[in-house]
């Protein structure tokens, strides 16, 4: 996961007025690593994720969406929605969710937040399909494992890109 992370975000222009990243890890509870306004260049988002350590435990995909539209996606913390910035998060899970998703990813959908969804292993593509949006053939990809990321990473860019 942090091999892919790594990729991802070196792939992308990252400051101020570029691209922003945050990062929330989730599993029984979600837990910020970072807000979108935390860190303004790559260089720091890059260290950070090589000192992540993988959160194992449950997965509360629901409950997860629900606390990255509350407390991510808010100006105080660096969204730029009310600028007209396009607003993208991608969701990567390798379960199924334990909780419901179904009115959370509404929710985010709703708010205006595109949602990408990679499923890893034995996550459900019906779930997938439930949290990303429309159309599913460019917001939904299933992997095998976590070197498999590395395609999925290439196809998100080339969306992310294209957006």
């Amino acid at each position: 996961m942090q091999g892919f992370l790594y990729i991802m975000v070196s792939s992308f222009d990252v400051g101020e007025d570029k691209i922003r990243i945050g990062l929330i890890q989730y599993s029984d509870a979600p837990h910020t690593e970072f807000f979108l306004s935390t860190y303004n260049c790559r260089e720091a988002i890059l260290e950070k994720i090589q000192a992540l350590h993988y959160k194992g435990g449950g997965t509360k995909t629901g409950e997860s969406l629900r606390f990255m539209l509350e407390n991510h996606f808010e100006e105080t913390v660096g969204s730029r929605r009310q600028e007209g910035v396009p607003q993208i998060a991608v969701v990567i899970t390798d379960g199924q969710a334990q909780d419901n998703i179904q009115e959370p990813a509404k929710e985010v959908k709703d708010a205006g937040i595109t949602l990408y969804a990679i499923g890893i292993k034995d996550a459900s593509l019906e779930e997938l399909q439930e949290i990303a949006s429309d159309p599913d053939d460019k917001h939904v990809y299933e992997v095998g494992d976590f070197t498999d990321l590395q395609i999925s990473l290439i196809i998100c860019y080339r969306c992310f890109v294209a957006q």
